[in-house]
């Protein structure tokens, strides 16, 4: 049963989202080691994108886009932090948590962008280990959560 595990798991060549994944990962914990937490995000954001540059990776940042309500689409209304190998979205956080709002917030430009896969790093954790978390796009607009509703101007 191990060897068939094993030979399932651990043999399987990694697909192009986990190398991503493991790169942005292994150069996230590489800049949080060298500054620590507790600096500005886009501090983070210009040191980690430096060092995913180096690796090759093709990077958009702060790429403007739209969502659709009702019968027309509201053009460059959010900006997504990072797009990388257009497969992946990245937000760069600097926070004492992970909260709910960063992930529906993710969740929501993975939806929009018909991205799969987002990936939240927060540098304002005291440890690494604490600092990443994987989102995946919600199911339906339902999901959103409607703590800021719309005011009318007047």
């Amino acid at each position: 049963k191990f060897v068939r595990w094993y030979k399932n798991t651990c043999m399987k060549k990694p697909t192009i989202e986990q190398k991503v994944i493991n790169s942005i990962v292994l150069e996230a914990q590489a800049v949080y080691n060298e500054y620590g937490p507790g600096l500005m995000d886009n501090f983070y954001e210009i040191k980690l994108l430096g060092r995913l540059r180096k690796l090759g990776l093709n990077i958009r940042k702060r790429v403007a886009n739209g969502f659709p309500f009702e019968t027309r689409r509201y053009a460059r209304m959010f900006r997504v932090d990072i797009i990388i190998e257009e497969t992946l979205i990245l937000e760069v956080k600097c926070s004492d948590y992970i909260t709910d709002f960063f992930v529906k917030q993710v969740s929501q430009y993975l939806h929009d962008t018909d991205i799969k896969l987002g990936l939240i790093v927060n540098f304002g954790r005291d440890e690494f280990r604490d600092c990443v978390k994987k989102v995946k796009p919600m199911k339906n607009t339902d999901e959103i959560d409607r703590d800021f509703p719309l005011r009318e101007v007047i």
